[in-house]
């Protein structure tokens, strides 16, 4: 099986290391690291991207409020 491997965090902790040095997980999956920045690669960068400009538009549009704190 091939997995797509990006750059995050959560993937490179211990208990991940730990299961990919067994050689029995080492004969099933074959890792497809991704460069550590390539939004075009992983569709979901494109989402992501969205709601950050959505996020910081909405914002703009609220000020600094109570309620708005709380929300971001």
């Amino acid at each position: 099986m091939r997995v797509i491997w990006d750059n995050a965090t959560v993937h490179r902790c211990r208990e991940v290391r730990d299961l990919l040095s067994q050689p029995e997980v080492q004969d099933r999956l074959r890792l497809e690291p991704l460069p550590p920045y390539a939004p075009e690669a992983n569709p979901a960068e494109a989402l992501w991207s969205w709601m950050k400009r959505r996020r910081d538009h909405v914002r703009r549009l609220m000020g600094a409020s109570p309620i708005h704190e709380k929300l971001f």
